[in-house]
């Protein structure tokens, strides 16, 4: 098996990219953090590391879960020296109001949040909780369950709700909001595309120079080098994703530091339903990213393993790769939440995963979405992974 993985590292196309993707995913936030600026208290403007590092420190003076009688009182505070910065003070802002982030972002979501929810309760209209979280682009109003009170899935959505604790956790979430926007673009297609490019020569090379027919009338020609061949594949995936993964949290957490871990996900996500922490949500994307990943790799090989040359087999493999990623509710709603289930709408989208509470009718049964993408992932790699010895075993007559 290592040396089917080295065969997979090796390649010139794949190590080229991976740098060229290494180095973009960590000079993007440095760049980003350069431009970062601000104003103390005493009117001193800052710029960069310092600037962030002095904004982390002053406005984690609130940080933590506080009691909401302190909260009220604090966030009174804020919204009078708010007032005060809109009738024309702007200084204010940076002499009082900064240091108050934290307490603002908190008693927003903590006040207005069980505000939503209770209004759809009262309606059975889920489109302000779905808005930017299911339904992100215009036309996807379908998406959104009919208005009723006593829906089943209404009925789900909003009991999600009930498992937050009030008030929420508060953190400095410098740079945050910037990673959640930009990672799952990141990771969709280009791990993706590099998860394909490296897989799709694994089966096609061998058969398009003629040495398939040789290598499987070997000794283990069916048995253990075919395993090895998917063993690599999967690992190569895994490796591939953690890697990315683990540089774009880690150049993360050493510019914008550690103390946003424990906040809570509405942060980010206002909408959220889940009891959730920000290190949480990137532990749980973690694990589904590298299901994704192992599941694109067996849907490769599934294409490589059928194909005459590595290109053949690379277009359809793209495609289907690609397409789940666009929007269908156009053409259907049932077409575009199956598609929601598949690879490239799953590896990188930390946005969407814990943005609301998605339930499937399946044959009358509620699961959410986060589970079956667990099973679609799941049965996608053994299943995929299965049939592409099989088809490679199967063709060698022809070979």
């Amino acid at each position: 098996m290592r040396y089917e993985l080295y065969k997979l590292f090796r390649k010139k196309t794949i190590l080229i990219l991976l740098t060229v993707g290494l180095i973009w995913l960590i000079a993007a936030p440095i760049v980003s953090a350069m431009q970062y600026s601000t104003v103390t208290e005493d009117m001193q403007p800052l710029k960069g590391f310092e600037a962030i590092r002095y904004d982390r420190e002053l406005q984690n003076t609130y940080s933590g879960r506080i009691p909401l009688e302190e909260l009220e009182k604090l966030w009174n505070e804020a919204e009078a020296i708010r007032a005060e910065v809109e009738a024309g003070n702007e200084n204010a802002y940076w002499q009082q109001f900064n240091r108050y982030r934290v307490i603002v972002s908190v008693g927003a979501r903590t006040y207005y949040l069980p505000m939503y929810v209770e209004d759809a309760r009262e309606s059975g209209d889920l489109s302000e909780l779905y808005a930017g979280t299911i339904e992100k682009l215009p036309g996807e109003h379908e998406l959104v369950p009919a208005a009723d009170p006593e829906s089943p899935i209404v009925k789900k959505v909003l009991a999600a709700y009930d498992h937050i604790d009030y008030p929420l956790y508060g953190a400095y979430m410098g740079g945050w909001e910037d990673f959640f926007n930009t990672i799952p673009f990141f990771f969709q297609y280009v791990i993706g595309l590099l998860i394909v490019i490296g897989v799709v020569p694994l089966f096609a090379d061998e058969t398009s120079t003629g040495t398939a027919a040789i290598l499987l009338t070997t000794r283990y020609g069916k048995s253990r080098m075919l395993v090895n061949k998917v063993m690599a594949a999967m690992l190569y995936a895994v490796v591939l994703f953690s890697i990315f993964a683990i540089v774009a949290i880690v150049t993360q957490l050493c510019i914008y530091g550690t103390s946003s871990l424990p906040a809570s996900i509405q942060l980010i996500n206002r909408k959220s339903p889940y009891n959730l922490s920000i290190g949480g949500a990137l532990g749980l994307w973690l694990l589904f990213g590298l299901l994704a990943s192992v599941a694109a790799a067996a849907t490769t090989m599934l294409f490589s393993a059928v194909a005459n040359n590595a290109f053949t087999a690379f277009i359809p493999a793209v495609l289907a790769y690609i397409l789940p990623s666009f929007s269908y509710s156009g053409l259907s709603p049932l077409i575009h939440r199956c598609m929601k289930l598949l690879l490239s709408a799953v590896i990188g989208n930390i946005d969407t995963l814990f943005g609301a509470a998605d339930y499937y009718n399946i044959f009358g049964l509620l699961v959410e979405r986060k589970i079956l993408i667990i099973v679609c992932s799941v049965v996608f790699a053994v299943l995929f992974s299965y049939l592409s010895v099989w088809l490679y075993r199967r063709m060698e007559p022809q070979r």
